[in-house]
Formats: structure tokens, C-alpha cells, sequence
């Protein structure tokens, strides 16, 4: 949380699963992390800055790891 800018908004969200599970029988997900960071623009709006996402399990058998990291940047304003 950050209470540092007029007005207090979360800066940085981690989402954790519980316990492991499939999808689509096909593959296995043992854990999954995600940590989603946002920032304030000028004007006062909260935008996402990044992500970032690890998942460990199985697909057709094989086990391995996966990360992914998104930035995000140049924001406009929508019409």
C-alpha cells in the first residue's frame, strides 16, 4: 500500500494458488505465483506497471517451470 501520494492506492498485489490443480486433464499445476505492480501517473490515475508470473507443474507428462514477465508503459488517456 502506498500511502506516500495524495491519495492511497495498492502499489503491489501477489496472488498465490492455495493448493495445485489441472486443466484440461493434460496439464498439472503444482504452484502458481503472480505479482502485479501499479503505478500512479500525474494525473492521478493507477495504471498497471508490470506482472509477473511462475507456474511449476507437468504438461503431457514433462515437468518444467514457467516465467513471464509484462511491462507496461506509454500510457494515453482513452477518448
Amino acid at each position: 500500500m502506498n500511502v506516500k501520494a495524495k491519495t492511497p492506492f495498492v502499489e503491489r498485489v501477489r496472488f498465490t494458488s492455495a493448493k495445485g490443480f489441472r486443466m484440461m486433464m493434460v496439464a498439472s499445476v503444482q504452484s502458481m505465483v503472480v505479482v502485479s505492480r501499479y503505478a500512479l501517473l500525474p494525473s492521478g490515475e493507477v495504471v498497471p506497471a508490470a506482472s509477473d508470473t511462475s507456474l511449476t507443474g507437468s504438461l503431457f507428462g514433462k515437468s518444467g517451470r514457467i516465467h513471464s514477465t509484462a511491462t507496461y508503459g506509454g500510457f494515453q488517456p482513452a477518448r
